[in-house]
């Protein structure tokens, strides 16, 4: 991974976000659950006492929809684990797979706690906190002396800029 580690990570997590917000259904959920890396809870709708029959039916229809919400998120979420398999290279796969945790997260298409593990192989260059030292200093590093390059237009030049803040 090398010094840009975490700068290769968040990059490929905004372009994971981007896919997942374009190719799935309840997309904003989806993004939440990427950005916050947990998983994100529906409030269910109350039901009062003294409700009306009205009132009740709305309930149920409300009910309804957030159950519906939770199993489309945990749907998208299992789609999205094949996609990040598929796009990991030969090394990270083999790193990810030697993990204490793998067969667990493996049988539950946990894509949240694999990508946790992507990340601390990503900051950490696959050792446990070796370099974490190191890689933060590179990052703020990378942080002050960010430029725009000759040929970089200036969306990139800012999303660049973000990363390194979200890095710092």
């Amino acid at each position: 991974m090398g010094r840009n580690g975490p700068d290769l990570y968040l990059k490929a997590l905004e372009k994971l976000q981007l896919y997942a917000s374009t190719t799935y259904k309840n997309r904003a959920n989806i993004r939440k659950c990427l950005k916050q890396e947990k998983l994100i809870t529906f409030t269910t709708p109350e039901l009062d006492e003294n409700a009306t029959g009205t009132q009740k039916e709305m309930w149920k229809i409300r009910a309804n929809n957030t159950i519906k919400r939770e199993e489309l998120l945990e749907a998208n979420l299992e789609a999205l684990y094949e996609v990040v398999m598929s796009i990991c290279e030969p090394v990270m796969k083999d790193q990810i797979c030697d993990h204490e945790e793998y067969e667990d997260i493996d049988n539950k298409q946990d894509k949240l706690r694999l990508l946790k593990i992507i990340k601390k192989t990503m900051y950490l260059n696959g050792e446990d906190d070796a370099h974490f030292g190191y890689n933060h200093i590179i990052a703020i590093t990378n942080y002050y002396c960010a430029q725009q390059e000759r040929y970089q237009s200036l969306q990139e030049y800012c999303d660049q800029f973000v990363a390194y803040r979200k890095v710092c």
